[in-house]
């Protein structure tokens, strides 16, 4: 059994892993992006979400924002890293981790920890749900959960995130299509409503090719806040 990568799936925050496939049984991976992406805003350069409050919103803490005129990077890189398990029953947890650099955040990593069921039907129909929580360590009160449910047939797919704390909801949808020789792309559109704002939606389309383990991709993510951001990324996945 294969699934796409719960690294990333409902996180895309790095879009980095996202179209790696994850083996049955442990795995783990590590890589490194030019810009570190969450819901299409960037975790490693200053954003317009964030001079609006947005990580007061999505986090349910208050924090102080900061209006300036400076203007995203482009090279603002991160590393990060995870573990897998998926089961032959289609249950499945892990652990992801990245580095982050948001403005008046004193954090400097954020850790997502999830667990769910994945299954295809031989129709071709595939579910998804479970729930994940995300932890920024050093910064108090920042943590918050959700719970996500999703299904797919073939290239298309949906999926709906919500965090029943903090009354915040992220609903993406998502075209995968398969180019040949390991080569894939894929196009995503979302909308993030948060219950104290800025709510915002966000586009992205990235190819990857796999090389054995070795994932190599890059792409274009843009949101109805702020300008696009193009990044690359590099990923290696090896069993244990």
């Amino acid at each position: 059994m294969q699934r796409w990568s719960m690294a990333v799936i409902g996180l895309l925050m790095a879009g980095a892993v996202a179209a790696d496939v994850v083996p049955e049984g442990p795995s783990a991976y590590i890589g490194v992006t030019t810009n570190n992406l969450f819901r299409g805003v960037s975790q490693t350069t200053d954003q317009e979400f964030y001079d609006r409050g947005g990580m007061s919103g999505m986090t349910g803490n208050k924090h102080s924002t900061t209006t300036t005129t400076t203007d995203d990077d482009m090279f603002a890189p991160a590393l990060y890293g995870g573990f897998d398990y998926l089961h032959g029953s289609g249950l499945y947890a892990g652990v992801y981790a990245t580095s982050i650099d948001i403005p008046d955040f004193d954090a400097f990593a954020r850790v997502d920890g999830f667990a769910g069921y994945f299954h295809r039907f031989d129709s071709g129909w595939r579910i998804d749900g479970g729930a994940v929580v995300y932890v920024y360590p050093g910064e108090s009160g920042s943590s918050f959960w959700e719970v996500y449910a999703g299904a797919g047939f073939g290239p298309v797919s949906g999926k709906v995130w919500h965090d029943p704390v903090n009354d915040n909801t992220y609903i993406q949808g998502r075209l995968n299509f398969d180019m040949g020789s390991d080569l894939q792309l894929n196009l995503t559109a979302g909308h993030y409503s948060l219950d104290t704002g800025p709510d915002y939606e966000d586009y992205g389309a990235w190819l990857s090719r796999d090389f054995g383990g070795l994932t190599v991709g890059g792409g274009v993510s843009d949101t109805s806040i702020d300008s696009a951001i193009i990044y690359m990324y590099l990923s290696y996945r090896f069993l244990l």
